[in-house]
């Protein structure tokens, strides 16, 4: 799962929406890259004959998997029969084996569930595995929420990208752009601003004027590069005086894909990665990319791969490359 192409891996559970299958079959067929499908197996114990020593229980744990990985293998082959597909089941703990995964993969797609209200109260509290996993994969990790019966009125399909003012935007956008390229549609980018903050000790601020229009000339710069290198997107621009996280998740209402970056790689940082990325994958009704932009925890097959990315305007006549998403 090493290879320079790397594949675009999917993690089924017994539960798993069928969704999420054929969303990350249809995104490696458009990708011309395999399918990888894993399934991580809780163990299973038992007691000795004599009732008092617990004894692990392999046999059975595996036995759990037999109805799950052909039924997500035989979903993936009728949405995209020309691909390769491969599928595991392991018994082992979810994170580190997707975390695992995550390693020169293409893609990490992950299943979501709208929970009841006491679940969705301690989903707040708690973070869930795909919260730990987007935290600390290597690669773009896609969030497939239920998707609704019916688009809301007036939405079109676009992809909505989150841009910030941070030197790490680069990589956000390159997913946006290739994955409106690839699906046709335009692309919305949103960067959320607040009024400034008290600018004296008389709770004077500054004008709200000029804050709006350094948040213009935020987006104005990240977006220029690219609109370049993609003519053939349509970009549309949103400037809510709002916090970034509610912003985007408002301009996401019917988005075919919303994509959102990631800086907290590692650690305990990783298990609440991203006060905005973690409120978007929990609110939001469309697939969600969450793309991490810690370079440090990045493998160097990734890093580089990126490198490619992220400066759209370089010196160099720009060549059709890949990014680890797009």
């Amino acid at each position: 799962m090493g290879d320079h192409q790397g594949p675009v891996v999917v993690a089924v559970g017994d539960d798993s929406c069928g969704q999420t299958v054929d969303w990350a079959a249809a995104e490696a067929a458009a990708q011309g890259c395999r399918m990888h499908i894993v399934h991580a197996e809780r163990l299973r114990w038992t007691v000795d004959p004599s009732g008092l020593v617990p004894v692990a229980d392999f046999d059975s744990s595996l036995a759990a998997t037999e109805h799950i990985l052909p039924a997500a293998v035989s979903r993936a082959r009728s949405v995209a029969p020309g691909i390769e597909i491969s599928a595991e089941s392991v018994v082992r703990s979810t994170v580190p084996l997707l975390a695992s995964r995550a390693r020169g993969a293409r893609l990490l797609v992950l299943g979501s569930h709208v929970p009841p209200f006491p679940r969705a109260l301690r989903s707040v509290l708690i973070p869930s595995v795909g919260d730990r996993v987007a935290g600390r994969a290597a690669c773009p990790v896609a969030v497939i929420r239920p998707l609704p019966s019916s688009a809301p009125v007036g939405s079109c399909p676009r992809v909505v990208v989150g841009v910030d003012g941070s030197a790490t935007r680069a990589a956000v956008l390159g997913v946006a752009f290739h994955a409106a390229a690839q699906r046709g549609v335009p692309l919305t980018a949103v960067h959320g601003w607040m009024a400034d903050v008290w600018a004296d000790h008389e709770a004077v601020c500054g004008p709200a004027a000029a804050a709006e229009e350094r948040a213009r000339l935020v987006l104005d710069e990240a977006l220029d590069a690219w609109r370049i290198r993609f003519p053939d997107v349509p970009v549309e621009t949103r400037l809510p005086a709002a916090e970034p996280a509610d912003a985007l998740v408002r301009e996401s209402e019917g988005a075919a894909l919303t994509v959102v970056g990631c800086r907290a790689r590692g650690s305990i940082r990783a298990t609440f990665f991203g006060s905005v990325s973690r409120h978007v994958v929990q609110r939001v009704r469309c697939p969600v990319v969450v793309v991490p932009t810690g370079r440090a925890a990045v493998p160097g097959n990734i890093a580089r791969r990126a490198d490619h990315v992220v400066d759209p305007a370089g010196s160099r006549p720009a060549r059709q490359r890949r990014a680890p998403w797009g």
